[in-house]
């Protein structure tokens, strides 16, 4: 089960990179690297590896192998944690092994493979310590693995909040005293993330504004439902009805049936005293942690907020078929896994299918097409989005607009160079950015239409599009 994760994983190694892979290589490879870092909202571990990895190759396929590196040995940790008992083993990896959402995480120049290692080795652990008492060098292990966490993304606050019950729970001794000692290992962690928040960029400061929408409870459950993997079974679903009459539904009564005896095998563990009952109500309340935090302060209801989850969901199973004597019980939750394991898997093999309108793709169209004397318009990070398969994009005369150029700058800025430009050029995101910057684009697009460039729709890819304008006949030169 672990070799197919792993196959999973190598599916789209050499696909073009994406926005955020882009602005991670930005990061990682910068010449003033803390004055950038310090810019931003991510702890920099996985970047100072990133950085590394660069003075080795500049293959992109090469470099997601570390990523994938990361994710392969966070599978690794349940197989052995889970090594006594077979059907455990099975469960978990097969679950985690497809579950789309990290399978994509586990292929990205992204840090959250890095954050789910730590974080699925860190629940492994803390399993280990309960049941050995508290053992001291368990707890410096976990100690070091948190604060790993914390160095790698800000969800480890979460996930320690969510952490902390069952710790408290499994504490050897019960005075108080004993208690806060079982939170000890923490304690790194804590003061990694408090480090991170005086030094580094807060979600509010971001230039241009916080990128994700406000909070809503559809937007929660559209965000727990994408971690779940529900849209990619959705479309499998889909498209079994296009090759057989009825399979829509039929494989969707599977799937649900699946899932139910997955969950009821989860909870039968759960009602009894034991480590399972801690591990749901753990991903319970990071569920109910985030999405507070998000109506609360600021939102963050996005699917990959919710990766802790899956990892809290399949320990749970794990320690409850580690615990079920009924073999029967043990066959038939390998089975349900069989079943949810081969429907995300032939999710994520669907998914890998080559699309067009990549990066990669985007950089192609624009560098072919461009010429001495254009004017390149664009929008907030899209160069650094074309800077990986166009390194010489900013000797091609471009001009930023972003929140410290705003659209009257801009306009004024190049009002010169439209007499002597035969065409203008706009790359913008679509996204969940563009409302940052939707009303300076319609200005600049009513500013060029006045100056006698009227633009039109040149190409269109995944959330990026390009805008063409050439000077039209008989109009006259600003």
């Amino acid at each position: 089960m672990l070799a197919a994760a792993l196959v999973l994983r190598l599916l789209t190694l050499h696909a073009s990179l994406w926005m955020d892979e882009a602005g991670s290589l930005e990061r990682a490879s910068a010449g003033s690297w803390w004055t950038v870092m310090s810019g931003d909202i991510h702890p920099p571990l996985y970047f100072l590896l990133l950085r590394a990895g660069l003075h080795l190759t500049h293959s992109f396929a090469a470099l997601r192998l570390m990523s994938l590196a990361f994710g392969g040995a966070a599978l690794a940790a349940f197989l052995w944690h889970f090594r006594a008992s077979p059907a455990a083993a099975f469960a978990t990896v097969a679950l985690l092994g497809t579950l789309p959402e990290l399978v994509r995480h586990d292929r990205e120049l992204r840090p959250y493979a890095l954050l789910l290692l730590f974080l699925a080795a860190s629940t492994l652990v803390a399993l280990a310590r309960a049941a050995q008492g508290g053992s001291a060098r368990l707890s410096v292990l976990l100690a070091a693995l948190l604060a790993g966490a914390a160095a790698t993304h800000a969800l480890t606050a979460f996930f320690m909040a969510a952490l902390a019950p069952f710790l408290v729970a499994c504490a050897p001794g019960r005075g108080i005293a004993a208690r806060l000692r079982s939170l000890l290992p923490m304690a790194p962690a804590a003061a990694v993330l408090a480090w991170a928040r005086i030094s580094l960029l807060a979600p509010q400061d971001v230039p241009g504004g916080w990128w994700i929408p406000r909070a809503t409870a559809a937007r929660a459950a559209a965000a727990i439902s994408d971690v779940g993997g529900v849209p990619d079974l959705r479309q499998l679903c889909i498209a079994a009805s296009r090759h057989v009459p009825g399979g829509s539904v039929a494989t969707a009564a599977v799937l649900a049936a699946s899932a139910a005896g997955l969950l009821a095998i989860a909870t039968r563990a759960a009602a009894r005293p034991g480590a399972a009952r801690w591990l749901l109500a753990a991903a319970a309340a990071y569920v109910c942690l985030v999405v507070g935090y998000s109506f609360v302060d600021i939102s963050i209801l996005i699917a990959r907020s919710f990766i802790p989850v899956p990892l809290f969901g399949a320990a749970a199973v794990g320690c409850a078929l580690a615990s079920e004597k009924d073999a029967r019980i043990r066959r038939a939750a390998c089975a349900c896994a069989a079943v949810m394991a081969a429907a995300l898997g032939a999710a994520d093999v669907r998914a890998a299918v080559p699309g067009k309108g990549t990066l990669r793709d985007l950089a192609q169209f624009v560098s072919a097409g461009h010429r001495d004397g254009d004017l390149l318009l664009l929008f907030r990070s899209t160069e650094t989005a074309l800077k990986p398969y166009w390194p010489g994009v900013a000797d091609a005369g471009i001009v930023p607009v972003g929140e410290d150029r705003p659209a009257a700058a801009v306009l004024a800025s190049i009002r010169p160079r439209l007499g002597r430009a035969a065409r203008v050029v706009i790359v913008y995101r679509e996204d969940y950015y563009s409302a940052a910057y939707a009303g300076d684009l319609r200005r600049i697009l009513a500013g060029l239409s006045v100056s006698g460039f009227p633009m039109h729709e040149a190409w269109q890819g995944v959330d990026m599009r390009v805008l063409e304008g050439a000077r039209g006949p008989g109009a006259a030169r600003p």
